[in-house]
């Protein structure tokens, strides 16, 4: 979902340059699957620790907010929007681990970390640039 307003230079709205701000918002879940030391979910809890691969859910969340560039024209009834900006996104994921299908890898390379997952957990910010062009028709 993304909310944006414009404010056209030329006052010519919806033609020529333009600066916007933007505001998006990403909500998404998938599986993942990651590498874990520990005695593997299946098993009692008296088993001897393993290596093994266990499939994680991803819950993906971002915010970003951008200031924007275009430039907006009508070419043969096709409407055109080109835009170049900056901004932030926040993104926050968290990780829920399952316990379907756990395999056992191989056991001779103990990894020291509790877990490898290809998913950074946690809230951190990253820098956002957006880029793009937009074709519409005109009816």
């Amino acid at each position: 979902m993304a909310l944006e307003e414009r404010l056209y230079l030329k006052k010519k709205t919806p033609y020529g340059a333009y600066f916007a701000l933007e505001w998006d918002w990403i909500n998404q879940r998938f599986w993942e699957e990651g590498v874990f030391y520990g005695v593997p979910p299946e098993t009692n809890s008296n088993a001897a620790k393993e290596r093994f691969l266990m499939p994680y859910q991803v819950h993906a969340q971002a915010i970003t907010t951008s200031f924007k560039w275009g430039y907006q024209f009508d070419k043969n009834n096709y409407l055109i929007d080109l835009y170049l900006g900056i901004g932030k996104r926040f993104w926050i994921n968290q990780h829920n681990y399952g316990n379907r299908n756990a395999q056992l890898i191989n056991n001779s390379q103990r990894i020291d970390r509790y877990h490898e997952l290809r998913t950074r957990l946690g809230k951190h910010p990253i820098i956002a640039i957006p880029f793009n062009v937009r074709i519409g028709k005109r009816f």
